[in-house]
């Protein structure tokens, strides 16, 4: 799956002038229409709200304009039946801020809840919360921002989150067939030393690090996913479809690594054996080694956007020819004791297990 078709971004730094020429963009339209379209005086929260929307996802604005909306004209309506009832200013202000910090708890309002009582705040020391068409204007302006600002985050170059998905993706999909590799360069009987691979202790260390690396890109993913929701940008539908394949290929890795972690653990076993357990026969140990870099293949291959599914399926068919081979050596090896045997035979469930899971 070739995601390197993607639209090109220029990176973070480009992205960042391109965010605030959308924010400088559309605060300055959101000012013009309302102040030299519908003459409004001080027509602040035009453009906090137009500001307030960009760079977020584009549905991620829809909600936040909601609550916004919301949250202000809560705000509105607190500091005006708050001053019908109370005459003296501080006295009304302290109750605005009481009572529009409790309602701004409410979960419904998100984020946003902060804003019922700084707008009443506002409301009451700007003098206008007896004015019943100052407090209809403030509900306007917010409502002009925040339609300028998602007309801005939605038209101009929209925001589009793939590449933090395709890093994760990368790195964790390297890490783990790394790991692989050095427990293959482990297992052979005549490794390559100066690059051969740490053990157990380090090898449960990096593969626990596998885990974490996991984590962290099913969560890049959720992010990556949102954003292409509503994105009219040209490149959202190959960023979806490379979103699927991605998840595809975390998804595997996910499922299979219970099962490879305990192969490499296995793996440390065989080579530095403690009672009951005995070193591997060499025979074991190159067609181990044969078929943990051949697992090491499927998800190299998988976490690289220049293969394709075709090239998967390869993979994993030399997979299966390793293992057969491997579980051949296992069944044939003449193991020098009961210890051999078991080592030998603990590394065949879960290498079986781990293909099965990745393919």
């Amino acid at each position: 799956m070739r995601w390197t078709r993607q639209s090109v971004s220029l990176g973070p730094a480009v992205d960042a002038l391109v965010v605030s020429a959308k924010m400088a963009g559309a605060a300055a339209v959101a000012w013009i229409l309302a102040t030299e379209v519908l003459s409004m005086t001080q027509p602040f929260l035009a453009p906090y709200a137009a500001v307030f929307l960009i760079d977020v996802t584009i549905s991620r604005s829809l909600r936040s304009a909601a609550e916004q909306i919301a949250s202000v004209s809560v705000g509105v309506l607190v500091a005006g039946l708050v001053v019908v009832v109370v005459d003296d200013v501080s006295v009304a202000l302290g109750i605005c801020v009481f009572v529009g910090a409790l309602v701004g708890r409410w979960s419904k309002f998100g984020t946003s809840g902060i804003w019922i009582p700084v707008t009443a705040l506002l409301m009451i020391t700007y003098g206008s919360a007896s004015d019943p068409i100052a407090l209809l204007d403030r509900i306007i302006e917010l409502t002009i921002g925040a339609a300028v600002g998602l007309a801005v985050n939605a038209l101009a170059a929209p925001p589009l989150y793939w590449r933090t998905s395709q890093r994760a993706v990368e790195s964790v999909s390297s890490t783990a067939a790394t790991l692989l590799r050095d427990v293959a360069i482990g297992l052979d009987p005549e490794p390559d030393r100066s690059s051969a691979g740490d053990r157990s202790s380090d090898w449960r260390a990096r593969s626990n690090a596998v885990r974490a690396e996991v984590q962290h890109a099913q969560a890049a993913l959720t992010w990556t996913e949102e954003s292409t929701r509503a994105n009219l940008r040209r490149s959202a539908a190959s960023t979806r479809v490379s979103h699927r394949w991605w998840t595809a290929t975390v998804g595997a890795i996910d499922s299979s690594w219970n099962h490879c972690s305990e192969l490499v653990d296995a793996a440390a076993v065989g080579l530095d054996p403690v009672p009951p357990f005995r070193a591997l026969d060499d025979d074991v140990r190159v067609a181990g080694a044969d078929f943990v870099r051949a697992l090491a293949d499927i998800v190299e291959c998988r976490g690289d956007g220049e293969r394709s599914q075709a090239d998967v399926a390869d993979s994993a068919a030399a997979a299966e020819d390793a293992l057969d081979a491997f579980v051949d050596a296992v069944e044939t090896s003449e193991q020098g004791s009961t210890g051999a045997t078991m080592s030998a035979g603990r590394l065949v469930g879960p290498a079986t297990a781990a293909l099965r899971a990745l393919t």
